[in-house]
């Protein structure tokens, strides 16, 4: 998986306390939702970061499907001359 400078993105959410979102694809196209969030121990201190990796390929591809279905009723709508 390609991330752009992942230690400023970590470095920054531990500045910030904001967690980082970006989707990524992996070295065989599947797409996957990147977070970043801050790790709060037990003392309430702010010891790191937990990073997760969310599946969303399924998603991506179905949102793609719908974007091709919805701008080609588009194009049938603008042939008609009358409703």
């Amino acid at each position: 998986i390609q991330i752009n400078d992942p230690d400023r993105m970590v470095r920054e959410v531990i500045e910030t306390l904001n967690t980082r979102e970006c989707e990524v694809r992996d070295s065989e196209g599947h797409w996957h939702l990147l977070r970043i969030h801050p790790y709060r121990s037990k003392e309430n201190r702010i010891d790191g970061v937990v990073i997760t990796l969310v599946d969303i390929n399924d998603l991506k591809r179905n949102i793609a499907k719908l974007e091709l279905a919805s701008h080609y009723g588009d194009a049938i709508a603008e042939t008609i001359r009358e409703p």
